[in-house]
């Protein structure tokens, strides 16, 4: 799932269960910043959509 501003953001936050601020805690950027992000005002850089990617990506099995 590609990561875009505004919503999406929101709703992947929200599927693994973070407030704004552990996701901002997290990536190392302030509550507002994700508000932002959420509310469509800024986009995330790279680093901060692949982060929020591999949040809620299914982690794979563990090999026995």
């Amino acid at each position: 799932m590609t990561v875009t501003s505004g919503n999406p953001i929101r709703t992947l936050r929200e599927q693994v269960g973070l407030s704004q601020a552990r996701l901002a805690a997290l990536l190392g950027v302030s509550p507002n910043t994700v508000a932002r992000w959420e509310r469509g005002e800024r986009r995330p850089p790279p680093y901060a959509e692949a982060a929020i990617r591999a949040l809620t990506s299914p982690v794979p099995p563990s090999a026995p």
